[in-house]
């Protein structure tokens, strides 16, 4: 056997693995309020690349930032609250991770005076926030 089939046969046998919880109780049913949350979260985080990507004319105001980061961390803080399935959580916890990484990042760039995403970067970031959230909608469309 080559480690190709190997690799085929342990992913049928995951894929199959998580669809014999679909019919138990351990996994959480799909949740609106969790949808809802992730579309919110998304907006959120959308928004903040746009806010911070560099445009001519653009000044850095570091309040606006840190309220900025604390809004997000409260949504995030908000979300996770009362989410008792790991897989939700874990997503969640993927999607703060990221928002973390990138706020950090914009620490750093205000730190040695350039501030803000570049326009090619932010491109790059909101199409991978994009297909995160989607990955975490495609796991809530598997549940039903």
């Amino acid at each position: 056997m080559t480690r190709t089939s190997l690799h085929y046969r342990y992913i049928l046998a995951v894929l199959c693995l998580f669809a014999s919880f679909s019919g138990c109780g351990i996994l959480e049913p799909p949740s609106k309020s969790f949808d809802q949350s992730l579309t919110n979260l998304e907006q959120f985080q959308l928004a903040f690349i746009d806010t911070y990507t560099a445009a001519p004319g653009k000044q850095w105001d570091d309040a606006k930032f840190r309220a900025d980061i604390s809004t997000g961390e409260a949504m995030f803080t908000n979300a996770m609250a009362g989410v008792a399935d790991q897989k939700r959580l874990k997503a969640l916890d993927i999607l703060h991770r990221q928002f973390q990484k990138d706020y950090t990042f914009l620490e750093t760039r205000a730190k040695e005076g350039k501030p803000f995403f570049s326009v090619a970067a932010a491109q790059q970031k909101k199409f991978l926030i994009q297909q995160n959230y989607d990955l975490a909608r495609k796991g809530e469309v598997v549940r039903s």
